[in-house]
């Protein structure tokens, strides 16, 4: 078969856990033909697609953060507590969506060695 596959993740819905709220994410394969002019349309639907999620991910992020950490609204700054309890929701986020990514990866890999061997069988 002729044809590029892509893998296609955003989150269909939100689900709680423990720690708060996580998306749950859908797996669409899309099979692209690169002669096809349509593709370009394609492309960039998914873009924007990934840019709304970064982008409402970010901001649900900061307005945790806000929520949880700042208390005191007497001073125009931050208070030395609410700077350090800004920066351990930074680094935990970061070193959270940094193994999500991976372990995305790894399951995105995965499907695709799926694919390949039943394209194989075919």
């Amino acid at each position: 078969r002729a044809g590029l596959r892509v893998l296609v993740s955003r989150p269909s819905s939100w689900q709680g856990t423990a720690v708060g709220w996580k998306p749950c994410h859908t797996v669409v394969t899309v099979t692209m033909n690169p002669s096809d002019p349509q593709n370009a349309m394609l492309v960039q639907i998914m873009n924007e697609m990934q840019m709304t999620d970064t982008i409402t991910t970010y901001n649900k992020l900061v307005e945790r953060c806000f929520n949880y950490c700042i208390k005191d609204f007497r001073n125009n700054t931050m208070t030395k507590t609410e700077q350090q309890c800004v920066m351990r929701f930074g680094e935990k986020y970061l070193r959270y969506s940094q193994r999500t990514s991976m372990r995305f990866a790894e399951h995105q890999q995965r499907l695709q060695a799926k694919m390949q061997e039943d394209l194989m069988k075919q």
